[in-house]
């Protein structure tokens, strides 16, 4: 026979870390790729867009837990939240016909580097820490045609919250007691 968990699940939360990094993109490279032409995720997810290869393509690629939980304390709603720290990587893609996607992901990552990436994520909740070195990755596209890929791999530090309802008693009202070792010899 199963129990009902001692403690209730309410819910979860993190920052929309790809939110932000598409807002990020379409601020500091609109010079370069049109806000359209930046794409959350890879073909599968997306159609590419046509006549062009100018274009970026990010995604969360995988996070590690950096730490252990820290836990609060019961609110008055009977609530515990736990906190945990996350390393999350996004990669990101840029790509084009021409050297202009190497030059992309260099700017992308002399901003990173800067106070510039965590000033700009700060309001989102969360912090780049640093970034992999530019990589080269050619590829040909689905109409075989050769295009140039330059992936950045960003590291961000964030928290995952996870809340949960914590049954208690605020008051008990005993109709009996007793001490046990006078009634029932060791």
């Amino acid at each position: 026979m199963s129990q009902p968990p001692a403690y209730t699940p309410v819910g979860a939360g993190m920052p929309d870390i790809l939110d932000a990094f598409y807002g990020f993109l379409s601020t500091y490279l609109v010079h370069y790729v049109p806000a359209e032409n930046i794409i959350r995720g890879w073909e599968n997810r997306y159609a590419l867009p046509s006549g062009t290869n100018d274009y970026i393509i990010y995604t969360l690629s995988g996070s590690s837990r950096v730490g252990t939980n820290a836990l609060s304390e019961v609110s008055a709603d009977g609530t515990m939240t736990f906190s945990t720290l996350f390393e999350g990587r996004v990669q990101i893609d840029f790509c084009s016909d021409t050297e202009a996607s190497r030059l992309w992901a260099a700017y992308c990552d002399s901003l990173l580097r800067s106070p510039v990436g965590p000033a700009f994520f700060a309001p989102y909740g969360f912090s780049s820490t640093y970034t992999d070195n530019p990589v080269s990755v050619e590829y040909a596209d689905g109409s075989d045609q050769y295009v140039k890929r330059t992936t950045l791999t960003v590291h961000v530090c964030y928290t995952l919250t996870s809340t949960v309802a914590l049954e208690y008693a605020e008051r008990v009202r005993l109709s009996r007691l007793e001490n046990v070792d006078a009634h029932h010899k060791p």
